[in-house]
């Protein structure tokens, strides 16, 4: 038998507002990051997260020189309400390794918070605790 997290659970009863238009935006978002276009992944941040951080901030963030996306994958999609889902991005990567010019190839998953406010989807920031660890399983902190 499977474990009990081999599969994304469902609240009973409960169905997500617009589960395609969800999947289609999470997949839209990382393919502008994998192609360099940091202000249109910055357009799926909800408006709130937009109103508080300038898009110059977000593309340094997202778009660090030590970091290089690559391909990505929703995973995993988990929630009990329709209009907010935890969703599992799993990401091949590439990353300067200490301070060199060879880059490390690899892949991992990476937690995120999408709601669905005004008529669409966006991913909501998830308070992150400095100097966080790599979770064995992929938790909903990001």
């Amino acid at each position: 038998s499977k474990p009990d997290d081999a599969k994304p659970p469902r609240a009973p009863g409960v169905k997500l507002i617009d589960e395609d238009k969800l999947r289609e935006r999470v997949q839209a978002r990382w393919d502008a990051a994998i192609n360099g276009e940091f202000t249109k992944a910055y357009a799926f941040e909800t408006p709130e997260f937009r109103k508080a951080n300038k898009p110059e901030d977000y593309a340094f963030r997202l778009g660090r020189a030590q970091v290089r996306w690559h391909v990505a994958s929703l995973k995993e999609l988990r929630y009990d309400r329709a209009d907010k889902a935890d969703v599992v991005v799993t990401l091949e990567y590439s990353f300067a390794v200490s301070g060199g010019d060879t880059l490390a190839r690899t892949s991992g998953d990476f937690p995120e918070r999408w709601v669905f406010l005004d008529g669409d989807w966006w991913r909501q920031e998830i308070r992150q605790p400095i100097g966080g660890r790599p979770q064995p399983k992929p938790s909903l902190e990001q």
